[in-house]
């Protein structure tokens, strides 16, 4: 979330080293280099995303987003 204008943005970052954002704070991060899912999920990107989502603990991500704004 944005400091200066509260608003939502997806960022994608392809140097995860040098990813800083300025002025925001994540509120959720999902890693999709191959190294993350490759051994669990082979080739099926998809599924490494869908079984992230149901994961994700939304009240926590609530409370991110409420503490940035």
């Amino acid at each position: 979330m944005h400091s200066l204008n509260g608003q939502l943005y997806n960022v994608i970052s392809d140097q995860h080293e040098s990813g800083v954002l300025w002025m925001a704070t994540p509120l959720l991060v999902i890693d999709l280099y191959e190294h993350a899912y490759y051994l669990d999920y082979k080739n099926d990107k998809a599924k490494y995303i869908e079984q992230f989502m149901n994961h994700i603990d939304w009240p926590v991500i609530n409370r991110r987003a409420q503490l940035a704004s």
